[in-house]
């Protein structure tokens, strides 16, 4: 295995709480690459984790000997110092990390430390890690990184080792229901709910959520069930009244819930997902408002908007339709679904009784493709153009 592989599956055991694990996959990265200061400074923040302060500074001092100007190494062996009591030490050692011309957030955090030094009041730093608030501070940094998976690992440690937190079970319930882990999810927010009980407006938030994942399960009457326990408790942003009044009777044909199969690594993604199997279901309002939250995480995403765009069409706001596929032109005037684009867009238009503006994307869909001609004449939306000279000549 390369040096890099045994640091990301160390960031993995990490991320489970086994740090003992993790060092030994550290160790035999810093073998192969024995001048890489991560690996080392990382061991020492595993020691850190697991009370052993000797060797997480030896760990930091080994990291600095390979680069002095490792901020992390230097400020974290300051803090041990620090609050091992360690004041001469620590002072050094902060002066050191000032030295360093780096734009780094600890540098700051050094200043703040040697506040603490000059006043004497080493006894109000914390020396031991609470293992819960670690993980919780990790799934955050790796989150704002964009490593949703290890995010994800990390806040299910943290959950483990508070059961009882509501806090981070709604973190938990978010970041997975982000991911589309619907088991995960489901399993936290029945357990959040029994912790909350009944009547908390946590509950309510917990039932909405049960609801959405029978909607992905393709299990529509529970998740009215669930929808209208939500409305009996709190429905402060009226989520489930407008999915209520959008939830089909019963599955339509030609629908497929989410698959087991189905992974997914970025909430955008997931969320997209999310948005397709509501839409099925003909819930384009619901479906639009996931859309809008994945394009909020990943902006510009050509598969959300061209989604959006299809669910405004087919809810009928033909002129939000056209406003984003025109938007779209510009920033991908060429892309794989280009040909769905311009037919999408010359339906809207169409629609919106501009019929220039779709016999001109109609034109340049059938430029595109000739082939397409068959299923534009097939087309229902486009029986309102077929006296039309111009439209005959395209299509013939």
């Amino acid at each position: 295995l390369s040096p890099e592989a045994h640091y990301e599956y160390a960031q993995t055991l990490i991320a489970t709480g086994e740090m003992k694990l993790a060092n030994k996959s550290l160790s035999a990265a810093a073998e192969l690459n024995p001048n890489n200061t991560q690996y080392h400074y990382q061991r020492g923040m595993n020691f850190y984790y697991l009370n052993q302060y000797d060797a997480a500074e030896n760990s930091f001092l080994k990291a600095l000997s390979i680069d002095v100007n490792d901020v992390d190494s230097s400020y974290q062996l300051a803090y041990i110092y620090a609050a091992r009591k360690k004041e001469n030490l620590a002072k050094q050692q902060i002066e050191k990390v000032l030295q360093i011309q780096k734009e780094h957030p600890k540098i700051q955090s050094a200043k703040l430390l040697l506040e603490y030094v000059r006043k004497n009041a080493l006894d109000k730093l914390p020396l031991k890690i609470i293992p819960h608030d670690y993980h919780v501070g990790r799934s955050k940094s790796h989150y704002k990184s964009g490593n949703f998976g290890l995010a994800l690992i990390e806040i299910e440690t943290a959950a483990k080792l508070k059961p009882n937190n509501l806090q981070t079970k709604e973190i938990l319930i978010g970041l997975s229901g982000f991911l589309l882990r619907i088991n995960m999810t489901e399993k936290a927010v029945k357990q959040m709910i029994s912790i909350a009980g009944e009547t908390d407006i946590i509950t309510a938030k917990g039932y909405q959520e049960l609801g959405d994942i029978e909607v992905l399960k393709g299990n529509l009457p529970e998740a009215r069930t669930y929808y209208e326990k939500v409305l009996k408790l709190s429905d402060p942003n009226g989520i489930a009244r407008q999915t209520l009044d959008e939830l089909p009777e019963q599955v339509a044909p030609n629908t497929t819930p989410l698959q087991q199969t189905e992974v997914f690594i970025h909430p955008s993604i997931a969320l997209n997902r999310k948005g397709e199997l509501f839409a099925q279901y003909k819930m384009y309002k619901r479906a639009i408002a996931i859309y809008s939250l994945a394009s909020r995480i990943r902006p510009n995403h050509l598969p959300t908007m061209l989604n959006t765009a299809t669910a405004y069409y087919n809810s009928e706001n033909f002129g939000k339709s056209i406003s984003i596929l025109e938007r779209l032109l510009l920033s991908h005037p060429n892309h794989e679904n280009i040909l769905v684009h311009r037919i999408l867009l010359a339906q809207a238009y169409v629609k919106s009784n501009n019929r220039g503006k779709s016999l001109k994307n109609i034109a340049i869909a059938i430029k595109i493709n000739p082939a397409v001609k068959t299923s534009i004449r097939a087309n229902p939306a486009f029986e309102i153009l077929r006296d039309m000279n111009e439209y005959k000549k395209l299509t013939q």
